[in-house]
C-alpha cells in the first residue's frame, strides 16, 4: 500500500496554527511507526511546483517549510485553487493507493486512488456570523461538497464527527476518530521555573467564540482576593485589541492584565508550566489542543463544558457551564488559594495528557489506511 501524505498545508498560514502542528507532528510519528505493508511518501511544494519525499527524508521543520515556500506564505484561496489544479496534475500520473490531506479544503479526488481528508471543525457552519456571511443552506451545501466526495474522513474528535453527520449527512461508518497527540518532551512539568509573579495564562485567538474580553472581566471579579495576574498571548487584530483594552479598563485591575503578543515556540512550554492554570473559556473547539498542551505541562485547565473540550480533558479540568462566569472565576480563585487542590488537579491533568501521544495517533491513522484499503 502506497500512501501520499500531504505536507503542503505548511505553505500557507496554517503553518502557524493548529493544522500546521497536526500536519508536522503526525507526519513525524507516521514515519516512525510505519510498517512494512505501507510505503509512506510525503508531498511537498508550493505555487504549482511539487516534489515527493520518501518516509526516510528529514522532517526537520525548517527543511519542510523551505520546501513549502520558505518565508513566502501562499494565500489560502490560491493554495486551494492550486490543489485542484497543479497538484492534482502532478499526482495524477503517479502510482499510489491513498492520498491523505491534513487540510480538507480544496482537496481533489482521483480515479485511480482513494482519498482521506482530516476534518478539524465546522465552526463557520455551527457558529454563524461572523464566521460565515452566507446562509445556513449554502454552508451545508459547501460542506457536503468538501467532505462527501472523499473515500473516508479522519475526524480529530467525536464532536466533529457528530457535526459532520448532523450538518453534512456523512455516515458515521465513513469517519474515524483519531485524536491529536502532544509532544511530551516539549510540553513537560520539568520546564517549570517557579516564577516570581503567579499568573493565569491564556493563549490562542481572539475571535468571538474565544470570549477573551469576558475572561478579563471574570478575572476582575476575583483579582482582589489573589496574587495572580492574567497573561494573554496571541495576536489580536486592531478591532479585537480595542475590545481587549475596553475589558481591561472595565475589570478594575488593568495593571495586572498583561498582553504578551506573539509568543515564541521556545517560550510557550515554560509559560504553560509556570502558570497557575490555563484559562480557556471557548464556546467551540474542534479539539482544544492548548488544553492538552497545558495538562502535559502540569498546568491545570479552567474551561467551559462545551463542545469537544470535555472529550479531551475528561475529569481532569475545572469546568463551568456556558455563561456562568461566577463559577468560572471561582474555579480560578480556588486554584490560586488552595495549594492541595492545585496539586491534585495538576496531577489529574498529567495523567490525562499521558494518554494522548503522537505515536498513538500515528498507529490509529495507519490502522485507518488499512481499513480503507480493505473496504
Amino acid at each position: 500500500m502506497r500512501v501520499v501524505f500531504d505536507l503542503t498545508p505548511l505553505a500557507t498560514g496554517s503553518r502557524f496554527r493548529g493544522i500546521g502542528t497536526y500536519t508536522m507532528d503526525l507526519a513525524r510519528a507516521l514515519a516512525a511507526e510505519v510498517g512494512d505493508d505501507v510505503e509512506l511518501l510525503f508531498l511537498v511544494g508550493f505555487d504549482g511546483k511539487y516534489d515527493i519525499w520518501p518516509a526516510t527524508h528529514s522532517l526537520e521543520l525548517d527543511e519542510v517549510v523551505a520546501a513549502c515556500g520558505g518565508n513566502q506564505v501562499t494565500p489560502y484561496q490560491r493554495y486551494y485553487f492550486q490543489k485542484r489544479g497543479a497538484m492534482k496534475r502532478f499526482l495524477k500520473g503517479r502510482e499510489f493507493d491513498i492520498y491523505h490531506a491534513p487540510d480538507p479544503k480544496g482537496t481533489p479526488t482521483f480515479k485511480h486512488a482513494k482519498t482521506i481528508i482530516t476534518a478539524h471543525d465546522l465552526i463557520p457552519t455551527v457558529m454563524g456570523w461572523p464566521y460565515r456571511v452566507m446562509p445556513m443552506w449554502w454552508s451545508i451545501m459547501y460542506n457536503k461538497r468538501r467532505y462527501l466526495p472523499h473515500t473516508h474522513v479522519i475526524s480529530i474528535s467525536q464532536w466533529t464527527t457528530n457535526d459532520l453527520n448532523k450538518y453534512c449527512g456523512l455516515p458515521f461508518e465513513r469517519a474515524t476518530v483519531v485524536h491529536h497527540g502532544v509532544d511530551h518532551q516539549r510540553f513537560s512539568p520539568e520546564k517549570r521555573t517557579e516564577p516570581e509573579t503567579p499568573y493565569f495564562f491564556y493563549v490562542g485567538g481572539f475571535d468571538k467564540r474565544k470570549q477573551v474580553p469576558e475572561l478579563i472581566r471574570a478575572f476582575g471579579q476575583i483579582a482582589g482576593d489573589i496574587r495572580e495576574e492574567l497573561w494573554i498571548a496571541g495576536k489580536p487584530d486592531s478591532a479585537q485589541k480595542r475590545e481587549l483594552h475596553k475589558a481591561i479598563l472595565e475589570c478594575g485591575f488593568a495593571e495586572r492584565v498583561k498582553l504578551l503578543g506573539f509568543v515564541d515556540e521556545d517560550d510557550l512550554p515554560i509559560l504553560y508550566a509556570d502558570a497557575t492554570a490555563h484559562v480557556l473559556p471557548t464556546l467551540y473547539e474542534g479539539f482544544g489542543l492548548t488544553a492538552l498542551e497545558a495538562m502535559a505541562s502540569g498546568c491545570p485547565v479552567v474551561t467551559l463544558r462545551a463542545t469537544c473540550v470535555p472529550e479531551v480533558c475528561g475529569d481532569a479540568a475545572q469546568y463551568a457551564e456556558v455563561g456562568d462566569w461566577t463559577s468560572f472565576s471561582q474555579a480560578m480563585r480556588r486554584l490560586a488559594l488552595e495549594p492541595e487542590h492545585l496539586a491534585q488537579v495538576r496531577q489529574q491533568g498529567l495523567e490525562r495528557a499521558s494518554t494522548f501521544t503522537w505515536p498513538r495517533s500515528a498507529r490509529d491513522t495507519l490502522a485507518t489506511y488499512r481499513k480503507v484499503m480493505a473496504a
